[in-house]
């Protein structure tokens, strides 16, 4: 859902890569190599996976709670509760929001690429 003031994307409906040499670094006319977009691929579940393993490591809620404890559970030895939460240092929101960001800017660059702005310009007779 996009922000106040933000407009939201337009829908993409197809996504052409046509076939290239799969050798880093060569980008014959027309064509983007398989191993650039492997790499933006590679670098988008890196930074995904460092933004998820932050977030689990991170206190619930964001901001400092009171913990608390509910009726043991029947058939169970099981209590509900939850601990205080001394919520997110500013340290951590911080990471979190440049985490956040990488992975939302590595998400779409390919997308706004111009090798794949028109692939219908891409097509060689």
């Amino acid at each position: 859902m996009p922000r106040p003031g933000q407009q939201k994307p337009a829908a993409i409906e197809k996504i052409v890569v046509t076939a290239s040499p799969d050798i880093a670094g060569q980008s014959p006319q027309g064509t983007e190599p398989t191993a650039t977009i492997r790499d933006a691929q590679l670098r988008l579940h890196q930074a995904g996976a460092a933004y998820r393993r932050l977030c689990q490591a991170l206190p619930s809620p964001v901001e400092p709670a009171p913990g608390w404890e509910g009726d043991k559970q029947p058939y169970t030895e099981y209590h509900t509760g939850k601990p205080d939460s001394p919520g997110y240092t500013p340290e951590q929101k911080s990471e979190k929001a440049r985490l956040r960001g990488e992975a939302l800017q590595l998400l779409h660059r390919p997308l706004h690429a111009p090798v794949l702005a028109d692939p219908e310009s891409r097509h060689h007779d």
